[in-house]
């Protein structure tokens, strides 16, 4: 218990408040969306603040856990986020004229959103991989090259 008090006392509140800052202009922007359609069924509201509950729970558990894991799990999520997106081009749904979604009945998902955190992870490593040294051309080569790849079978 105190290994997670001190972990929570020492993270970075201005990251946090930053976080509940952009939080309170979405749904204040959403919000006033929805009082200005008729109808006011205020449904965009409500699947916001479960987004917002869920990205919350997310955020304290990624605080209480030791990240640094996901370092030695960085090249296996990089390539099920790159298998996902060749997977979608194949299989996928078509929802609101994008075919970029996987249709699993009760749940429909976008792999690009789970690339996106898979690609923040391996750039994360790459990056801290090589922090001692000066970065030159072939990093940023190769910076570019990873980025580009899921880039690529996102605009397919």
């Amino acid at each position: 218990m105190a290994f997670r008090l001190s972990t929570i006392r020492s993270s970075d509140w201005w990251l946090t408040f930053g976080i509940f800052t952009l939080i309170l202009f979405g749904m204040a922007a959403i919000y006033s969306v929805a009082l200005s359609q008729e109808g006011g069924d205020f449904l965009n509201v409500k699947k916001q603040l479960l987004a917002i509950v869920i990205g919350l729970l997310c955020y304290l558990f990624l605080i209480l856990s030791n990240y640094r894991l996901l370092r030695s799990y960085s090249k296996v999520l990089y390539g099920v986020g790159v298998l996902l997106l060749i997977g979608v081009l194949f299989f996928g749904s078509t929802i609101r004229g994008t075919t970029g979604w996987f249709d699993l009945g009760f749940f429909s998902f976008q792999p690009v959103e789970f690339m996106k955190v898979a690609l923040a992870v391996i750039l994360a490593t790459y990056c801290a991989e090589r922090a001692r040294r000066v970065f030159g051309w072939r990093e940023v080569f190769e910076t570019i090259g990873l980025t580009a790849l899921p880039v690529f079978f996102t605009l397919m």
